[in-house]
């Protein structure tokens, strides 16, 4: 059956409005409640800010040093348990497949998060063929990441293919290139652009961007800090910050619950 067009009326048009105008209001007020400096002490002025602040708004990352948590981390590199613990949170996965499904992350923060994405097919594990190990200590590299955000979103256009120069013949290369063609990575070697560094770790400054794009967040900026909360950023904890290029900025968490699987869109490992 032919789909029938009609222009909308004026209640259409007058509930549209209605509709930009509350997103509107709703950022005004987040913006409104962050405090000087925003919501971390240690992204102030960093590319990533706006992205981080925006899946902090989303609850998808609740910083990194609890219990305080007035800090992201933004060049320490991500683990397989916070990728996890981001990926559960920010697509809402709930079912945990009755739980256990690792042998190797009991009572571990991110050990939910992990049987969750599990369930949604997002991982399988790191232990092929066995693959009841999680490796939740592991550090993701960007062509891992890629695989774990197309299984996330469901990406299956890559646009014609090899859209970068430096992953041929990797398991991640189809992952990767539908992750450019969704716009969500934009490459790691700015003005050109043509590659993407696979085998580099992410950094949560750079997931944050990536969930961002990912989740069609709009970048919150938040007011400039005072003297008193000003705080430059400084690598944190075991992982400084990554080699890997400015292909994408956002931010991603270290917080609790998740679990994720970056390999190639057809292997049966995460690599």
């Amino acid at each position: 059956m032919r789909r029938q067009f009609r222009v909308p009326t004026v209640r259409a048009r007058f509930l549209g409005g209605l509709s930009i105008l509350a997103v509107l209001l709703t950022a005004t007020v987040a913006l409104a409640a962050l405090p000087p400096g925003g919501t971390f002490t240690d992204d102030n002025g960093t590319v990533f800010e706006g992205a981080i602040e925006a899946i902090a708004a989303e609850g998808i990352t609740q910083g990194c040093n609890p219990p305080t948590n007035n800090r992201f981390c933004p060049n320490d590199f991500v683990t397989r348990g916070e990728m996890a613990v981001f990926l559960a949170r920010a697509f809402d996965y709930a079912d945990n497949g009755g739980g256990n499904l690792f042998v190797d992350d009991d009572g571990l923060f991110y050990e939910n998060a992990a049987d969750r994405i599990k369930t949604a097919g997002v991982t399988v594990g790191c232990n092929p063929p066995t693959n009841d190990r999680y490796c939740g200590e592991s550090l993701v590299t960007r062509g891992q990441m890629a695989a774990f955000l197309v299984r996330s979103i469901g990406l299956t256009d890559d646009g014609g293919g090899d859209l970068f120069i430096d992953d041929n013949g990797s398991v991640f290369e189809l992952a990767i290139d539908r992750l450019g063609t969704a716009g969500i990575t934009q490459g790691c070697n700015p003005p050109t652009n043509n590659s993407f560094c696979p085998t580099d770790f992410v950094t949560r400054g750079q997931m944050a961007a990536f969930l961002s794009r990912a989740l069609h967040l709009t970048p919150i900026t938040p007011p400039p800090p005072t003297s008193s909360t000003s705080s430059t950023s400084s690598p944190s904890s075991s992982s400084s910050s990554s080699s890997s290029s400015s292909s994408s900025s956002t931010s991603t968490t270290v917080d609790s619950s998740t679990s994720t699987s970056e390999d190639s869109s057809t292997s049966t490992t995460d690599g």
